[in-house]
C-alpha cells in the first residue's frame, strides 16, 4: 500500500523503510546583507539623491538615471541564495534588485508605481558577481 502525502508537513518529514529517496528537509544559511534592514545609514555604498532613513532606503531624484545602493556580497559559486526585498512604497517611476556581475547584470526582481509587498527570487552563484544592488529610474521609496 502507498501512503499520500497531503501537506507540507508530511513531506519535509518523509522517510522510507524500504529502497527508495527520502526528501530532505530544506534550510537555509546566515543572512549575507550586512544592514539589510536599513537601520542605519552604513554598509551600503548609496549614489547621489539616495539615503537610508527611519530603516527604509530612499532613492529620490527628478530625472530617470540609474541610481540606487549597492553592497559586496561573498556568493559561493554554485550555492543557491534566495534574495528578497520588502518594497514598502514606490511613487514614481520603477525598481530593481539585480547582481552587478563580471560576465553582465543579472536583475533577480524588479517593479513599477504602486508597488508595495515583498519580491523574491532564486540565484545560482557563477562566481562573477561584484555587488548586489537596487536601483531605480524614478523616485522610489524602498523598505
Amino acid at each position: 500500500m502507498t501512503k499520500q502525502f497531503s501537506n507540507y508537513s508530511d513531506l519535509l518529514t518523509f522517510t522510507r523503510a524500504s529502497k527508495g529517496h527520502a526528501l530532505r528537509p530544506v534550510s537555509y544559511g546566515s543572512e549575507l546583507v550586512t544592514n539589510g534592514g536599513f537601520s542605519s545609514n552604513s554598509d551600503w555604498t548609496l549614489d547621489t539623491n539616495v539615503t537610508i532613513s527611519g530603516g527604509k532606503l530612499n532613492i529620490n531624484a527628478t530625472d530617470t538615471s540609474f541610481i540606487g545602493a549597492r553592497q559586496s556580497i561573498n556568493f559561493v559559486t554554485g550555492k543557491m541564495y534566495r534574495i528578497s526585498l520588502d518594497v514598502d512604497s514606490v511613487t514614481s517611476g520603477n525598481w530593481q534588485l539585480f547582481i552587478q556581475r563580471t560576465s553582465g547584470d543579472l536583475i533577480i526582481v524588479n517593479g513599477d508605481v504602486g508597488d508595495s509587498a515583498t519580491f523574491s527570487g532564486i540565484y545560482v552563484s557563477d562566481g562573477t558577481e561584484t555587488n548586489l544592488y537596487v536601483s531605480r529610474g524614478g523616485a522610489t521609496v524602498l523598505q
